[in-house]
């Protein structure tokens, strides 16, 4: 019998696993076969290296997954050596290459961690390997002059670096968008990226941050190619300009050393600027140089502040002079930075990769600008070549033992003859990064004397931000890299999605509760992948599009599962609340109301359970016996102490303790005044009553619910060993369309948020403005909760219109004034009753979290509404599902018209949370905007509401009032 069963389980595993590769393929999990390829090297010391990226500290993988993608299209690309020859002009040099990187002739799959270390160890050999993004076909074949297949047939995606480089008309139709981009920004209007244009810059940009990776300083270049130094160049000769001495001094007396020393950094410049000027050049030939002209500018500077001494103490000087004076030695100062920013940039030349961190205190300023252009950490390139005036302060034994290492491995890693290559390898990397960490270590005691602008708490922030991390620190993410816990999750859902489906036609009951069971686990894939990034980032995992997308996938899906659970779970629940009730102690207290007979909490207690199966009221009716009301009131007492010392807490916590950088507190007991005012604004009346409206239900229900939850431990299993579940169980598999499409909405906004473009799954840093877990966690958590009610609502209302536009309608007898009309499929009506009770859930989470977001507004930025676009189409989205509430509940629309609410309803939650972000990408708002994909939205809304429109012609057409005619 376990043969026949093992026989019968094979060829299903086969059918699963043939249906599921495609699939993980896709989000770029390796298949045994592809695996088996991959290069014998140990890469695992060099994968969890410390680096530093876009504001954040990660390991090295997490750094060449994003950058290998932005280059390669994929984090771990396919690259076949039979592309070589076809794109190469010069066939030995692409032969040879073809040689070192496919030794066996055959495709690999290269992680990026390992590719971006080729890339760096042997740039002379990847200049005709292709792997450079270009799978356009106008692209490869007017402007590349590539082949569009290979010699099998197969479709080519990837163009080398030297086929760029030899591409005439690429090079001329990128000529061709700059000067349409100048003369956009001349003429004052947006100039955007359409067609082919967008192909060429996305392939220009992989191109550029790969010549970033692999920047050498040693190499001769000119001013055109080191666009950095060229940059920072302008800015030196702008200021030293801007230094000159000011009209206002001319009539002061002014020191012969300050005028000389001005010279002498025209001098040092000119030299410097005619040698880069006139032929190529490296960094050693102009480092000498750079050198002097940063010693130059720092003595003007030292002279310029002691004239601006001499002009403040003068007594015959006027405010002219003295305001010149200034102006001009904050000039000499802004100068010395340049300068010391034109020296760095022959080593670094912009996005690089960071693996220790600097001695530049203005780069650990609060208030420095976002991006690359001040990191705190140092490039690779100028921890391996820098000179020693470039790195004065920095440990050198430590610094030459990580250059010593670096020479080893890479001599090493390019000795393919050796053989013992592989263990000699794996031993230098692990020396290698031994060396990084103790020169890191090393740094970080220097850093802690560093004189950073600005408060000493932001100081103290930016130095833990940026500091050099411990062993171990980035296992959390290593772990979220190898699970991939949102691909997992959106595949799991399509399981449940499938299940639940199945369940209509065979094994119902049992597939139903094994699609609950799959759909929780998917669930628990999501809440595990965020409680992940928010550990390795410290905010709530909500910050980006991407995470709020997988947030409302998870939401939606719970949501599912809880309505169709509701009926074995409420009675209990119901139960739970009553035990916990605060007010009738206080009533029996203070002798202010009488309690409720016994009539009335019956009766209140039915209409609170007017969601629940019926059997709940009848059973919680029947616990009112006299010993039961006594041991009702003995747990009310007892949960009453604690409610109230979670109440005295909440106060404390919210009114009292300080909160943020402000050291204010959340909630403010009296109105803020303004400086220089004696009374508030009207603004800020309304942002003091809206909180104190927000405190009184938080410190009201909080404990409450956490009260009835402890308690609903123990009621909940009562009400099942009672017997009464029976009933609760045949309501909830009823409702399996709450499952179905809480899955197959969870799946679909799975596979969006992680298979989208233009949504970045990457773990980023925060934004300055998001720096706020208490707002943060409170508004954006209810916001997008909001948002998933109400795609469950949307789901449910197109397996209704489903039934509206090919359901039977039911014949209605002629009444007596014979009329008659046909009736939509009973299957509408409970599924507008299913709509309307999720709708009411997105309407309470929309409400809340837009107050919540106007209460987080006048603590960050001082308003508590300024009709910003995202504010306005928050009201707006309120006001619709608002519209569609009391519409149906005073009787202006039937089913019909909630159904078409619901789908409204997600029409205006896409506009305020895509539109705003993504199509305007302007306002308060736009730091979490983005681009691409509006015909993609677009089209999405106008099929549903195509879909709608059909439904709504045949219903209206099937329930036409006809009146039958006498004979």
């Amino acid at each position: 019998m376990r043969q026949e069963a093992r026989n019968l389980r094979r060829p299903l595993r086969r059918v699963f696993i043939a249906c599921l590769m495609p699939l993980l393929a896709g989000g770029g999990i390796m298949t045994p076969a592809v695996r088996a390829q991959a290069d014998e090297l140990d890469f695992s010391a060099w994968r969890t290296l410390p680096a530093f990226d876009r504001g954040r500290r990660m390991p090295l993988e997490s750094f060449a997954d994003v950058v290998v993608r932005e280059i390669c299209g994929r984090s771990n690309p396919t690259l076949d050596p039979s592309d070589v020859l076809e794109q190469s002009a010069e066939g030995s040099a692409a032969r040879e290459a073809c040689k070192r990187v496919f030794p066996d002739g055959k495709p690999r799959r290269f992680k990026a961690s390992e590719l971006l270390f080729a890339w760096m160890m042997e740039p002379e050999v990847w200049e005709y390997i292709p792997f450079l993004t270009a799978r356009h076909e106008e692209l490869r074949k007017d402007l590349l002059d590539v082949p569009l297949r290979g010699r099998h047939g197969s479709r080519l995606k990837h163009v080398s670096p030297a086929r760029l480089i030899e591409a005439e008309a690429f090079r001329h139709h990128l000529r061709e968008m700059s000067r349409e981009q100048s003369h956009a920004m001349q003429e004052g209007r947006e100039h955007s990226l359409v067609g082919l244009d967008r192909y060429v810059n996305k392939l220009y940009q992989a191109y550029a941050l790969y010549r970033l990776m692999t920047y050498n300083p040693e190499a001769e270049v000119d001013i055109e190619t080191n666009r950095q130094f060229g940059d920072r160049l302008v800015d030196v000769h702008n200021l030293w300009v801007e230094a000159a001495p000011p009209e206002e001094l001319q009539g002061a007396r002014l020191s012969p050393d300050v005028e000389q020393a001005y010279q002498a950094v025209r001098e040092v410049f000119e030299q410097l600027a005619g040698r880069v000027r006139s032929a190529t050049f490296n960094a050693a030939e102009i480092d000498p140089f750079a050198v002097q002209l940063r010693k130059a500018c720092e003595r003007f500077a030292r002279l310029v502040e002691e004239q601006e001494g001499e002009v403040s103490e003068a007594a015959n000087a006027g405010a002219a002079q003295r305001a010149a004076a200034q102006r001009r030695a904050v000039k000499a100062r802004e100068l010395v930075d340049a300068a010391g920013q034109l020296h760095r940039s022959l080593y670094d030349v912009g996005r690089a990769l960071r693996l220790v961190p600097g001695l530049d205190p203005e780069a650990l300023r609060a208030d420095r600008e976002q991006g690359e252009q001040r990191p705190p950490w140092l490039s690779i390139q100028a921890m391996m070549l820098g000179s020693d005036a470039l790195l004065a302060g920095i440990p050198q034994a430590e610094l030459q033992a990580v250059r010593e290492a670096y020479g080893r491995l890479g001599a090493v890693y390019t000795d393919r003859r050796n053989a013992n290559r592989t263990e000699e390898f794996a031993t230098a990397m692990k020396q290698f990064a031994t060396a990084v960490r103790e020169l890191g270590e090393a740094v970080e005691p220097l850093r802690q004397k560093l004189l950073v602008p600005g408060s000493e708490e932001d100081r103290q922030r930016l130095l833990a931000e940026t500091a050099y991390p411990p062993v171990g620190f980035n296992r959390a993410e290593l772990h979220y890299n190898r699970m991939q816990p949102f691909l997992w999750s959106w595949v799991v859902c399509l399981l449940a999605t499938i299940c639940t489906a199945a369940s209509y036609a065979v094994f119902r009951r049992t597939l139903f509760w094994v699609g609950i069971g799959i759909l929780i686990v998917a669930q628990l894939i999501i809440a595990y992948g965020l409680a992940l990034r928010t550990y390795i980032t410290g905010y709530a995992a909500v910050t980006n599009m991407f995470e709020s997308v997988v947030f409302m996938a998870y939401t939606v899906a719970l949501l599912g599962v809880w309505f169709a659970l509701l009926p074995l779970l409420w009675p209990g629940i119901l139960a739970a609340w009553r035990l916990t009730a605060i007010m009738p102690r206080v009533r029996a207290v203070f002798g202010v109301f009488q309690p409720k007979s016994r009539a009335e909490q019956c009766a209140a207690v039915e209409e609170d359970a007017d969601n629940a199966p019926g059997e709940a009221m009848s059973t919680i009716a029947a616990e009112q016996t006299p010993a039961t009301s006594r041991a009702v009131a003995l747990s009310q007492w007892l949960f009453l102490v604690p409610q109230v010392a979670v109440m005295a807490v909440l106060v404390i916590a919210l009114t009292t303790l300080p909160y943020g950088s402000g050291g204010r507190a959340i909630f403010r007991l009296l109105p803020a005044v303004d400086p220089g005012r004696m009374l508030p604004t009207a603004s800020g009346l309304f942002a003091w009553g809206a909180g104190l409206i927000v405190l009184a239900i938080t410190v009201w229900l909080t404990p409450r619910i956490l009260a009835t939850a402890l308690a609903a431990l123990v009621t909940i299993p009562r009400f099942w060993v009672r017997g009464d579940a029976a009933s609760g169980f045949e309501e909830a598999y009823s409702r399996r369309l709450f499952v179905l499409v809480g899955a197959a909405v969870g799946f679909l906004a799975g596979v969006i948020a992680y298979q989208a473009p233009i949504f970045d799954r990457d773990i980023q840093a925060l934004q300055p403005i998001l720096r706020d877990n208490f707002w943060l966690t409170m508004h954006v958590l209810s916001i997008t909760a909001s948002y998933g009610a109400g795609a469950l609502a949307w789901g449910l209302a197109n397996i209704s219109l489903v039934y509206y536009l090919f359901g039977r309608y039911r014949q209605v007898k002629p009444n007596a004034d014979g009329v008659s009309f046909r009736k939509p499929p009973a299957a509408c009506h409970r599924l507008a009753g299913f709509i309307y009770r999720v709708v009411q859930v997105s309407v309470l989470l929309l409400t809340v979290g837009t107050i919540l977001g106007a209460l987080w507004a006048d603590v960050a930025w001082g308003k508590f509404w300024s009709w910003d676009a995202k504010e306005v189409w928050s009201l707006i989205c309120i006001l619709a599902y608002m519209i569609i509430l009391h519409g149906r509940y005073i009787g202006w629309f039937g089913d019909f018209g909630l159904t078409a609410g619901a789908v409204l309803g997600l029409t205006t939650i896409l506009m305020t949370w895509y539109g705003v972000n993504y199509v305007f990408g302007s306002g308060l708002h736009s730091y979490g905007g983005g681009a691409g994909g509006q015909y993609e939205a677009m089209g999405f809304v106008a099929a549903n509401w195509l879909f709608l429109i059909a439904a709504a012609v045949r219903y209206l057409g099937e329930t036409r009032r006809t009146e039958l005619r006498s004979s």
